[in-house]
């Protein structure tokens, strides 16, 4: 049984349909399915109105305004995915990364469960940073030095946001049981958080 349905048309408020037009006024408009679904989490947010266009605020700026370049924007997201084994999350941000630039040898890697090899200096930062933070919910003081040599402060700060923020998402995504339509490639290997987070743990 689907946990959160679409809310049908003549069933919402002003303030979801507001929500819904906005969804389809903009870039969430390639997640709508053909059945109606308004993908990823928005059928699920549209519970709660209020959080939604908060969330939705959020989500517009790493998409349109974050201080960061796409290609690590979605690496970033892409190891939040990783760590939640969120299929959906994978498939969408796999795919963007893909086109943003980041190395499909790298994305491989990271959906297999490896330590990505060959990583370049801003993507060896952002990995040693968020991966650090997830296993220790600490950042040390040589990782931080070694993010803070290819990151501007404001870039430090949109980083773990961004990854937060996507760690949130793929705990309504789970909460909701929202899965891809179909398979992507490179494919993300299920693992569980725990041990995303230890086989991830060389650095």
């Amino acid at each position: 049984m689907e946990r959160f349905p679409p809310i049908p048309p003549s069933r919402r408020t002003a303030e979801q349909q507001a929500l819904c037009d906005h969804y389809q006024a903009g870039w969430r408009a390639q997640l709508r399915s053909p059945d109606g679904r308004l993908g990823g989490t928005l059928d699920t947010l549209l519970r709660s109105p209020s959080l939604a266009r908060r969330v939705s605020d959020l989500t517009d700026y790493f998409r349109n305004g974050t201080s960061l370049d796409q290609r690590i924007n979605e690496f970033a997201i892409l190891i939040a995915a990783r760590l939640h084994d969120s299929q959906y999350e994978w498939a969408v941000h796999s795919q963007w990364a893909l086109q943003a630039g980041l190395d499909r040898r790298l994305v491989t890697a990271l959906g297999e469960g490896r330590e990505p090899q060959s990583l370049q200096a801003d993507e060896r930062a952002v990995y040693a940073l968020l991966m650090e933070l997830a296993r220790t919910q600490t950042v040390g003081a040589a990782t931080f030095e070694q993010a803070r040599a290819v990151f501007s402060e404001q870039q430090l700060v949109d980083l773990v946001v961004v990854f937060g923020a996507y760690r949130m998402i793929a705990g309504l995504l789970a909460l909701a049981d929202v899965q891809p339509a179909q398979a992507v490639t490179p494919a993300l290997t299920p693992q569980g958080i725990d041990d995303a987070a230890r086989s991830h743990s060389g650095l």
